[in-house]
Formats: structure tokens, sequence, C-alpha cells
């Protein structure tokens, strides 16, 4: 599996969200190489599309993009482009060198939680019918 690490040195929580990830994926017996990103100039942020630190990606898909309505539909409906539908999905943040806030179920994190972590690879699983494969 494909998977990105983007954060800002200057980020308090980078660190601590790493360690996170890493003892989730562990968990999970879920293996891959997790790729650090070091974002360090506006013009990188705006190219990658990074909307503050930390950032997860997996199979280039950011942990929030991916609610489990939307990977349900897209299992409803065989949909063979559902890589390319969750990367339309825009945030609404501006890319930029700056800490980033989560919200899940109803609180405020400063990097993804393990909950979160596993509820995204639980909906990302639902596609795995459909064309995902693992790297």
């Amino acid at each position: 599996m494909k998977i990105q690490y983007l954060y800002v040195k200057k980020c308090p929580h980078w660190e601590e969200g790493l360690k996170v990830l890493k003892e989730t994926l562990k968990e999970l017996k879920i293996r891959g190489r997790v790729r650090l990103v070091e974002v360090k100039t506006e013009s990188q942020a705006e190219k990658l599309n990074f909307i503050g630190s930390p950032t997860i990606r997996m199979e280039d898909l950011e942990i929030d993009r991916f609610p489990l309505k939307l990977a349900e539909e897209l299992k409803t409906l065989k949909v063979s482009g559902w890589r390319e539908v969750l990367k339309s999905q825009k945030h609404t943040g501006k890319p930029g060198l700056y800490c980033r806030k989560y919200k899940f179920k109803g609180k405020y994190f400063s990097y993804p939680s393990r909950e979160m972590i596993k509820d995204f690879i639980r909906n990302i699983s639902v596609c795995l019918e459909i064309d995902f494969c693992c790297r």
C-alpha cells in the first residue's frame, strides 16, 4: 500500500501523528513503507495541495476525504473510476505551511486519531472489489 505522511517541521504535532499512524498500521498488520514528505515552501504546498500538517494519504487519497457513504455508493454503482471521483473532492482549506485540525465523530484532533485511521482503512476496503490494489 502506498502511504504518504506530509508534514511541516514547525508543526508541534507531526511527530506524535506519525507515531500513531505507524502503531495503527502495525496493529492492523498493514504492510507498506510510510514515505515522509517534508513540505518546506508555499509553492511546494500549492503543488501538493497540502492544506496543513500533518496530512496522511493512502493510495493518493487523503484520510479525511473518503466518507463511507461515498465508498458504498461507488461500490454499488461499480464505478471503475472511484479514485478519480475521490481525488476531485477538494478541501475548502487553502494550501499552506501551517498546522491542521481534524474533526472526527464530533471531536477535534491535531492529527488523525487511531480510530480515524482505522475508519479510513475500513472505508477504503469497501472499494477493494472495484480496482484497488495494494502496492
